[in-house]
Formats: C-alpha cells, structure tokens, sequence
C-alpha cells in the first residue's frame, strides 16, 4: 500500500531574535540550524502538509460498518433461527 502521507520538501527560516529561534527549534517540524553570526540563524523545518489523494481512511470505514451490519444480521437473525446448528 502506498503512503500518501509523505513529508514534502522543507521550510528555511531566518531569524534574529534568540526568542524565535528556541520556538522555531522547539516545533516538531524542525530539522536543522546554521549560526551565521551572532544574530543571524538560519533554521530549516519540515514541511507539516499532508496530502490524502488516496480514499485509504473512507475505504476502511465502509469496511468495519460493513463488517458491524454482517454480525448484527448474523447474531441477531440467523442465531435466533437456527440456535446452535448454526
């Protein structure tokens, strides 16, 4: 099965303030920094999109109430009829 959910390409950033740069670090999109002087971070992040082109999620949906509405009739009709010879 394929993966939709593939990380794309990354982000850079510049920063000048020490303030935004440990919020920049601290996100979980974060991937690296480079100290360009003592003011300047270039910070580089991940990009965060997710792209489901894929019915993956609904298709998996129809199966589990396909699958609740098989036990129901199962349970609640053929078992009452045919009690344990079922």
């Amino acid at each position: 099965m394929e993966r939709p959910w593939k990380i794309l390409e990354g982000r850079v950033r510049v920063v000048t303030s020490l303030k935004r740069a440990k919020r920049y670090i601290a996100r979980p999109t974060f991937k690296s920094f480079k100290l360009i002087n003592d003011e300047v971070t270039v910070i580089n992040l991940t990009k965060a999109d997710v792209c489901l082109n894929k019915p993956i999620y609904c298709g998996m949906s129809v199966l589990d109430i396909s699958k609740l509405h098989m036990y129901k009739f199962h349970y609640n009709h053929i078992v009452e009829k045919y009690g344990e010879r079922v």
